[in-house]
């Protein structure tokens, strides 16, 4: 039989592959959405309190859920088969399980090991710069909520469909002994950037979001590398950035799974207001104080890193008709006088430049990444082009979500050294004058940390000005996606 270990050190070619049983185990046992996302342009997420219930009466409700929950052979599969147009690839159901509920579970199961996922993410309060739990937002973070113990993902391609799912999943939950803390509901948000070109899915600060994943499946490598071949990639695209990751970045044993083969993955989800309205104002005010009212989008590309369309700003001073590329890195500009060091993606991702100034000894970079999965919230679909000047002032935002094989190494390393951290690559040196935090997702900090440092060109000085504030932290909490078989067999 193959080894857990072995199987998870190289991409995963699972078209060819599924035929053979090992593989076949393991695709089986391990849930959707973790080896690719799920696709589906609406969500809605319940979150579950186990207060007050027994083990056994735990135990009970997941063998009941389990087989409603959709592996990732099924997810493959439907995939495959949904290339064709109006295909509806049908629901795809995750079960995350928090620390609380392996607690709930005592003697019927092992608690998985990582330290930050056992604390959960109230307790990490002042490692991630978060705001008090007492200060988050409504529904299942309302205060005097327990943290859950349990989220239900439920993602399919209407809102009807999920509707109707969310209700049978309530009503049938209320009835079990345990409690529906809230549930939040996503809904993807789409622009055409180019003529004639398909949809890009956005976030509501009106950029590509999604972008830049990390891959894992060897049939996904071949459609990247296809899609940017040299001769169709811009001038400085091909830098050799490799998008292939080993799953076992991402995926690990379960250590309650009944089968040899049996994996899961630790999962991070946080809800992030967006202050879309006041993130527009401050963009506007930005590209007048660099001077750049000729070119003023240049100035959201700078604090994001990429222009609307997904165009690298470290590439081109203005957004181009071209599919957003991924092939690139910041080595033409290690300064940061095209992007800067505080942009948001050069910040969560920064493609090999950091290594050099990583200590001996010290994780690598790449290390550190994840597999997002997140989706904008929000009832409105929006018109990006119409809503300009009266874009929303709250309500809507990115309900992140990512597997990992590690939370502390690699949510709260991205947060904290990198999101946070005024002294990103800049700043180290005795004299250095700190770059600042993420504009886009980095909290916490004096006012000097928010303050970034903004180029208006070579050989003249950096500009300071401060971009942050206009994402906010209302809820979350840490997860664990157990195989299926622990699911279907836990108590017994």
């Amino acid at each position: 039989m193959t080894d857990l270990n072995t199987l998870l050190q190289s991409p995963i070619r699972w078209m060819t592959q599924a035929t053979d049983p090992d593989m076949r185990h393991f695709l089986r046992d391990l849930q959707a959405n973790i080896l690719k996302g799920h696709g589906r342009h609406f969500t809605g997420n319940i979150f579950v309190s186990f207060e007050g219930m027994g083990a056994q009466a735990v135990a009970r409700l997941l063998r009941d859920l389990s087989g409603y929950v959709t592996s990732a052979l099924q997810q493959l599969c439907t995939a495959r088969s949904s290339a064709g147009p109006g295909f509806d690839g049908g629901p795809v159901r995750c079960l995350l399980l928090g620390a609380g509920a392996y607690r709930a579970l005592g003697n019927l199961a092992t608690m998985p090991g990582d330290a930050a996922f056992q604390a959960g993410m109230r307790a990490r309060q002042a490692v991630l710069a978060d705001p008090p739990a007492g200060e988050w937002g409504e529904g299942a973070w309302r205060p005097g909520n327990p943290a859950p113990d349990a989220l239900i993902l439920l993602a399919n391609s209407s809102f009807e469909a999920v509707t109707r799912d969310l209700e049978a999943a309530e009503g049938w939950l209320n009835g079990s002994g345990a409690r529906v803390l809230g549930v939040e509901r996503g809904r993807a948000q789409f622009r055409t950037f180019r003529p004639g070109g398909p949809a890009e899915g956005v976030e509501h600060f009106g950029y590509v979001d999604g972008r830049s994943q990390p891959l894992f499946l060897a049939e996904d490598l071949e459609r990247e590398a296809a899609a940017y071949a040299e001769e169709t990639a811009p001038a400085g695209a091909d830098t050799g950035f490799d998008p292939a990751f080993p799953p076992s970045q991402f995926i690990l044993a379960d250590p309650n799974a009944r089968t040899p083969l049996g994996a899961g993955s630790y999962f991070v989800f946080r809800k992030l207001e967006q202050r879309v309205r006041a993130f527009k104002r401050r963009e506007e005010a930005l590209a007048e104080a660099l001077d750049l009212t000729e070119n003023p989008e240049l100035a959201g590309a700078m604090v994001v890193g990429r222009f609307e369309d997904g165009t690298p700003v470290v590439l081109s001073e203005d957004a181009t008709t071209m599919p957003p590329p991924n092939n690139f890195s910041y080595a033409n500009d290690p300064e940061g006088m095209r992007c800067p060091f505080q942009a948001h993606i050069r910040k969560t991702n920064p493609r090999g430049e950091s290594t050099a100034k990583l200590p001996p000894g010290a994780p690598a970079e790449r290390s550190h990444i994840m597999a997002r999965r997140g989706i904008p919230f929000g009832d409105a679909v929006r018109d990006f082009e119409a809503d300009a000047g009266q874009e929303p002032e709250g309500e809507v935002g990115l309900l992140f979500m990512a597997y990992m094989a590690s939370i502390e190494g690699q949510f709260e390393f991205t947060q904290q050294v990198w999101a946070n951290n005024p002294r990103f690559l800049r700043g180290l040196a005795p004299g250095e004058v700190p770059t600042g935090i993420d504009p886009v997702i980095g909290q916490g900090g004096d006012e000097a940390a928010r303050t970034q440092l903004w180029p208006v060109g070579e050989g003249k000085p950096m500009v300071p000005f401060s971009f942050a504030d206009f994402v906010r932290m209302q809820g979350g909490e840490y997860f664990f996606a157990p195989s299926r078989s622990f699911l279907r067999e836990v108590g017994l």
